[in-house]
């Protein structure tokens, strides 16, 4: 049977089971701790799958600064961008818990590709949907305030959640990095959300949403 990290991935959960065996036997499982780099800028092109766990993607600005992309948790993969143009990893990848990663060459996907075209167009939609909500969050960073960023993050997550309970999926620093801000203008604009009664922080990274359309609202 082939492994969840094939089965459970949209680009290959549509494929025949006797097609997901295929790409099962090509992948090379690679297990991390928490904090271990995964990948780095000039890395080989691959496509990772995460199995099990949570890892970060990452780049630094011309200054040096880190610029949190994206959170990745089981099922999502990265690496496609760099395996489809031939060129290097741009980004860095670190396991955020202990991780387990199914990885897939580039010559390797390349295989995939001509014996499964469907997993093109997957890729391809995915490829798209993380460019707009690329182009949406540099939006957000240029044209609005950290406290409307943060509002919107907030009552977002709510609604994902469908609970006005939810759980930050990243450390308060990251969180800062990705909305484009310092761990301390963070700090404060939490605690006056929590003043202004919009919002209820309790230990652990547990926020209470008090009132998720005046949190959306927020400037």
């Amino acid at each position: 049977m082939a492994p969840s990290c094939v089965a459970s991935v949209p680009i290959f959960s549509g494929l025949e089971p006797s097609a997901q065996e295929a790409i099962a036997e090509r992948l090379v499982h690679r297990a991390f701790a928490a904090g271990e780099v995964i990948a780095l800028p000039g890395d080989a092109p691959a496509l990772r799958v995460v199995h099990s766990g949570r890892m970060r993607q990452s780049r630094a600005s011309d200054t040096g600064v880190e610029q949190l992309l994206r959170i990745l948790a089981p099922g999502d993969f990265t690496g496609q961008g760099a395996v489809l143009t031939g060129r290097r990893e741009a980004h860095t990848t670190t396991a955020m818990s202990a991780v387990t990663v199914c990885q897939l060459t580039a010559a390797d996907l390349a295989a995939v590709l001509r014996e499964q075209p469907g997993v093109a167009l997957g890729m391809l939609v995915e490829v798209s949907e993380r460019l707009t909500a690329a182009e949406e969050q540099l939006a957000a960073i240029t044209g609005q305030s950290v406290m409307s960023r943060l509002g919107q993050y907030l009552a977002a997550l709510a609604a994902s959640a469908g609970s006005d309970t939810i759980v930050l999926p990243m450390t308060k620093r990251d969180l800062a990095s990705f909305l484009g801000t310092t761990p301390e203008t963070l700090s404060r604009r939490l605690r006056r959300l929590e003043d202004e009664r919009l919002i209820e922080q309790r230990p652990g990274g547990v926020i209470r949403v008090r009132a998720a359309d005046a949190l959306a609202a927020v400037q």
